[in-house]
């Protein structure tokens, strides 16, 4: 099992592939969505709690602002935890699925912000 971040945009977001220390691979762009990914087993954005759940750190906080500021939009977010044989981008598609179905849920950002692992979030300002 491995830990990681999913972020997905509606336009591409260089900030994510060129930060330097911090970046993200575009898993996929389908459905109007780029898609990034970052394998992560720190506590770098969030703090991991175990294995369900997450709380957003101060970092965390400015970087998914950051994010929100250069996008000019929401974006979807996930704080993950790939399970057995699970790549990244199978769980890319459990993110698309539940977007065409309306299965998201929708977050500001804001400090002591919990996560809960694999769930999938919209996040606005």
């Amino acid at each position: 099992m491995s830990f990681g971040y999913l972020i997905a945009t509606s336009q591409p977001c260089e900030l994510l592939t060129k930060s330097r220390g911090e970046t993200f691979s575009l898993i996929m762009d389908k459905m109007d969505l780029w898609i990034y990914f970052r394998f992560c087993e720190g506590n770098i954005y969030t703090i991991r709690k175990n294995e369900t759940e997450s709380c957003l750190t101060e970092r965390g906080g400015e970087w998914l602002k950051h994010i929100y500021e250069f996008n000019r939009e929401s974006f979807i977010f996930s704080d993950v935890l790939l399970q057995k044989g699970e790549s990244e981008e199978n769980f890319s598609e459990i993110v698309l699925k539940s977007i065409k179905n309306n299965k998201i849920l929708t977050v500001e950002v804001r400090s002591g912000l919990h996560f809960d692992l694999r769930n999938i979030y919209r996040i606005e300002m």
